[in-house]
């Protein structure tokens, strides 16, 4: 009865072992995957970044172009300025400003200016209205969200082209524009460690590192050796 009872803990513990095994080893696949994904999406940052600003941007489809740097010439339509609220940035509470660019009466884009401390928003959006005209460089972004919430004073919790399209009344592209950012890694990008003396303190678009999926793959893969060794251990006993 005993040798039965013995049996019988000895295959539970061996079904256990053998079902935590295949969770580490799916786990392990999982994020070992994830790694060549960001490996196969950082290259392709690393090539975009080395192509030259598209000029020409009539013969060009956009939404196939995303972070590619762009030159635009237009004017701004500072009746329509939009300001996106609470972006901390150096610890300090500020907005997003984003202005229209007329270029043409088929092309109006959403430029994101950059960042402003609360204090002197005032101020900068001022010093930005005195030019009208412009000719920028910048990075071609498509907004992830959707649906953001309009606060009562007009500021945005978010950016939403969608949205902002029915506050401002006529067609904006799909994709917007962020002035003069730059594409870095996240492993390289240490930004907002010091203050800027300059405003609007423009944004940059940051890629993730790979390095921790690799990190986490070789850590279950690790369990599942252990596992291993657990069903070797528990047959030998």
């Amino acid at each position: 009865m005993q040798e039965k009872v013995t049996i019988r803990k000895k295959k539970i513990t061996l079904f256990v072992i053998f079902m935590l095994l295949i969770l580490f080893l799916y786990l392990s696949m999982w994020q070992l995957n994830k790694h060549f994904e960001q490996q196969i999406i950082n290259e392709n940052f690393l090539a975009i970044n080395s192509m030259p600003p598209i000029e020409n941007y009539q013969t060009i489809n956009f939404e196939n172009n995303i972070y590619r740097t762009v030159q635009l010439t237009g004017k701004w339509d500072h009746s329509n300025i939009q300001f996106i609220r609470n972006i901390i940035r150096y610890d300090t509470a500020g907005k997003d400003i984003l202005v229209p660019l007329i270029v043409n009466n088929k092309l109006k884009v959403l430029v994101n200016r950059g960042w402003v401390p609360n204090e002197i928003v005032e101020k900068i959006t001022a010093n930005l209205k005195k030019s009208n005209s412009a000719s920028i460089v910048g990075r071609i972004y498509m907004p992830p969200v959707s649906k953001v919430k309009l606060l009562k004073n007009g500021d945005w919790l978010g950016v939403s082209i969608e949205e902002i399209e029915k506050k401002i009344d006529y067609p904006l592209s799909s994709w917007m524009i962020i002035e003069s950012a730059q594409l870095l890694s996240e492993n390289t990008y240490n930004r907002y460690n010091i203050f800027p003396k300059e405003f609007p303190d423009f944004q940059n678009i940051i890629f993730k590192n790979n390095a921790l999926y690799l990190g986490y793959a070789i850590t279950w893969f690790s369990f599942s050796i252990l596992s291993i060794f657990g069903i070797i251990h528990v047959l030998r006993n």
